[in-house]
């Protein structure tokens, strides 16, 4: 399973026709389409990868590189067979395992630079370039009380340290995995396959706040006594979806009380295209920003002449669970912010609604 900033893409077997396929799905779940795969075999593509520009996957004794439509750009021989778990890291190289074999990385064209043992039944592979622990290798595995593991791996010793074991249901095993901040790009989202008799499901899971807007140099320093240094703090916006974006920078030293810790919270606008009139032409719901959430979001519309506005949230079962605008406005180009950090996660839906005329669209929250 992979992300590539539209759209979850997972693979299937297609029930052992004569060609395998490809389900895409928006970012809060909906369907889109279907692709076909470029190689069959009888499962299809296991686990997927994607790079930001290509798409990976692993199928009998092929490792494919493939546009973002599944269209075959490359293959290499696969020494796994088949590659069940498939990773790809930015200097290119492949990570790759299968059932009851070690963890190998490959080069771009396919010579084995490294084998890590490993006891776990591994089903995923994914790469962190930001993990915190510098163990960029995440696993997902049929391991522990559960079923479904979810451990990183050191990649210069191989060491595995656990990270957190999902709870299940019943008949419940993993499939593929994936770490991204274009779901949600204020944090690092832990997206997995699980694989059920009863139906696959696909289970996005907030990992960390996505800390790339924020820099600091030199990282760390030696200050002597009655003497000072200037650290460098960056903030870029650049990439960044609209909305609000929080860190703490903690200093760490051994003066008296130990650390320092200073606020940084930044306020990003969506940016459109093109320059806005003074007025806009038609009453419209221009967006939620973000979309998937972790705590507020913007809602963005245009009203073209002042009226009745009135914006509503509510939840999956179709309860209200907030009123944000019940008034008369005026023309222009509106902002309200939507505050659900004490809301569970899940699916809602914003109604924006003037006159005879409403506007829906769905918000996912994630804790």
């Amino acid at each position: 399973m992979a992300y590539d900033g539209d759209h979850f893409i997972a693979s299937g077997a297609n029930s052992d026709e004569d060609f395998n396929l490809f389900y895409r799905f928006d970012a809060i779940g909906e369907f889109v389409d279907r692709l076909d795969q470029p190689v069959h075999d009888n499962w299809g593509m296991r686990d997927l990868a994607w790079d930001g520009a290509n798409l990976y996957g692993g199928v009998g004794e092929w490792i494919v590189k493939m546009q973002r439509q599944g269209n075959e750009v490359s293959r290499i021989s696969s020494p796994v067979i088949p590659a069940r778990g498939l990773a790809v890291s930015p200097d290119g190289d492949y990570w790759i395992t299968g059932e009851s074999q070690p963890i190998l990385r490959l080069s771009e064209e396919g010579e084995e630079l490294r084998s890590y043992a490993s006891q776990l039944n591994i089903y995923g592979l994914a790469w962190h370039p930001a993990d915190p622990d510098g163990r960029p290798l995440w696993i997902f595995s049929a391991d522990g009380p559960t079923g479904l593991h979810v451990g990183k791996m050191d990649t210069s010793s191989g060491d595995i340290q656990s990270v957190l074991h999902l709870e299940g249901e019943q008949g419940d095993r993993p499939g593929g995995i994936e770490l991204t901040t274009k779901w949600n790009d204020s944090v690092w989202g832990l997206a997995v396959v699980i694989q059920n008799p009863e139906g696959d499901r696909v289970e996005v899971y907030d990992v960390g706040g996505n800390l790339s807007w924020l820099a600091i140099d030199p990282a760390d320093a030696v200050i002597q006594p009655n003497s000072a240094r200037e650290f460098t703090v960056t903030i870029s916006s650049e990439g960044l979806q609209g909305g609000e974006y929080i860190a703490d920078i903690l200093i760490e030293h051994n003066a008296l009380e130990g650390e320092l810790r200073i606020p940084v919270q930044i306020e990003v606008e969506p940016v459109l295209a093109g320059v806005e009139p003074e007025y806009p032409a038609n009453f419209s719901l221009d967006g939620v920003f973000p979309n998937p959430s972790n705590g507020s979001a913007n809602i963005r519309f245009t009203l073209p002449v002042t009226r009745q506005v009135r914006l509503h949230v509510f939840d999956s079962l179709g309860r209200m669970v907030t009123e944000l605008v019940n008034r008369q406005m005026e023309a222009g180009y509106h902002n309200e912010i939507f505050d659900a950090t004490l809301l569970s996660a899940g699916i809602y839906v914003v109604r924006l609604r003037s006159g005879n005329e409403t506007f829906i669209q769905k918000f996912a929250l994630i804790k």
